[in-house]
């Protein structure tokens, strides 16, 4: 039994020098960190998530394969010499453990056309202060329960002092529709997540 599991503890969080490469690429105006360090707002979003990471990464790949754990539905990840990362667990991957975890059973390589038709239009300096305000908030609100919240708070630290944060001027009403916007896109994550238990709902449980 244990040779059966054995393949599954290669695995790991991101690593520093990634975390890093985060914070300079930015999605909608915001450190791409502030998502994909965030789990709450991957565990939907694998291709977009995945196309966005690459762009940290140089030489990465983003594949798509159809998964045993989601009932052959197709999922997307990202690849580098023998290292999987896959956004929607926040974590690294040595390939033949990934691929014997999750059951790839077919997979192609993104050609980089597909990456920028799914990621350059988020891919902007500029975006709305009133999300700022609001990721921000749902960030540190939200950093002691997540693994990586030594990086995020530097990540927030900085942009703050990047984008001089407390000089913003927004109305409650401007924030107020971000934060429903961005609790819609919470409740269908969660949706999602039920619907795929095997792969999604142990790992949020835990």
């Amino acid at each position: 039994m244990a040779d059966k599991y054995e393949a599954f503890v290669h695995y790991g969080p991101y690593d520093e020098e990634t975390i890093e490469a985060m914070y300079n690429v930015r999605f909608c105006g915001m450190p791409v960190s502030f998502l994909l360090l965030d789990k709450r707002k991957t565990n939907t979003f694998c291709h977009m998530c995945s196309s966005l990471l690459t762009f940290a990464i140089p030489g990465s790949k983003r594949v798509e394969g159809r998964l045993v754990v989601l009932d052959g539905d197709e999922h997307s990840w990202v690849e580098i010499d023998d290292v999987v990362y896959d956004t929607t667990e926040g974590l690294m991957w040595d390939k033949k453990s990934y691929y014997e975890k999750d059951g790839v059973l077919s997979s192609r390589v993104v050609s980089d056309e597909e990456i920028h038709e799914d990621a350059d239009k988020y891919l902007s300096e500029n975006g709305f202060v009133e999300s700022f305000v609001v990721w921000i908030e749902d960030l540190e609100n939200n950093l002691d329960k997540n693994i990586y919240r030594k990086y995020l708070r530097n990540h927030i630290d900085r942009f703050k002092e990047e984008v001089d944060y407390d000089s913003f001027d927004v109305t409650e009403d401007e924030v107020e529709k971000v934060r429903i916007s961005l609790n819609a896109l919470y409740d269908e994550i969660s949706t999602f997540i039920d619907k795929h238990p095997v792969k999604y709902k142990k790992k949020e449980d835990d």
